[in-house]
Parts: structure tokens; sequence; C-alpha cells
């Protein structure tokens, strides 16, 4: 079973197995530290795990005498058997990098505000954009290709977060 090596609390399944070569780190909830993967671990499982789904569903039929369909569902179960195997025997350590910055929004979410009776384009456009990142919202606010409405509900937003408004 994947444990935090800090605190030996258990860990997510869900967000233990989607761990990846790209980002194969997660936050412990109990502990609060950031734990990582061995990349070279997950690429092994990923490979592994596509390579018996593929092998199953290619070969099921052979094997076991039955229709497509009940070999994909076999695909399936041998792929979530693998997930299994990867969530009890993955060794997760604490990262050398702490920062949270990637792995949470760097502002705290809260209820997206209602829009008043008769709204303008650009608080309609603020409150669409409400739970857009930092850096997808400046990316807007300077794209030439946005409408100016957008661009200034992007420039808003960003400036109430900076002002903690």
């Amino acid at each position: 079973m994947s444990k935090c090596p800090k605190c030996s609390n258990r860990l997510n399944f869900w967000k233990t197995t989607s761990l990846s070569r790209l980002s194969n780190r997660m936050i412990c909830k109990s502990c609060d530290v950031v734990l990582e993967a061995n990349k070279s671990a997950l690429s092994s499982f990923g490979v592994s795990s596509v390579a018996i789904f593929t092998i199953i569903l290619r070969y099921g039929e052979d094997w076991f005498g039955v229709h497509f369909l009940i070999a994909f569902l076999l695909a399936i179960l041998g792929f979530m058997a693998m997930a299994f195997w990867f969530f009890y025997n993955v060794k997760l350590r604490v990262s050398k990098n702490q920062d949270k910055s990637d792995l949470i929004y760097s502002y705290e979410l809260k209820k997206r505000p209602d829009l008043p009776k008769n709204h303008t384009r650009t608080e309609y456009l603020k409150n669409m954009f409400y739970e857009k990142t930092d850096a997808e919202l400046e990316h807007i606010a300077v794209d030439p290709g946005r409408v100016p409405e957008a661009q200034e509900a992007a420039r808003q937003l960003l400036n109430e977060r900076k002002n903690g408004t």
C-alpha cells in the first residue's frame, strides 16, 4: 500500500496511480509534504500496463475463445490489476523540491461570486475566468486574438488577486 514515508499515512489511490513521468509529484494530505516517485518506476509501470492491455486485447479471442468485447473487458481488468499492483508496491520519497506552486492553485479557491442582475460582458467573463490560474489569466490578458472585454476581465481578476480582494 502506498504510504507517506514521513508520517506513514495511507495515500490516495487515484492520485498515486495517476502519477506519470511528467507529473511525478504529489502532496501528502496529512503532513503537507511534497512526495515524488521514481520516474523510471513510473515509466516501467506505464509501459507494462499498456503492453498487458494490448496483448490481452489482441490475443484474448485466441487464448480465451471469447468475443472481442469480453476480451476488451478482460484487458481493462488486467489494466486495473496493474494499477492495484503499482499502488501497493510504489515507493515514494520526500521531494527535495518542496515548492507546491505547481501542485496547487496560487490563490485560494472560493465560491464563484454571483453575477449582478444587469451585468456587463466584462463582469460575465470575470465570472467565467474565476477558476483559471494566474498564468492562464496573464496569457488571456496579452493575447491579441481575444476580445477586449476578455483581456480586461483577465486584467481585473489578476489585479484583484494581487491586491487580495
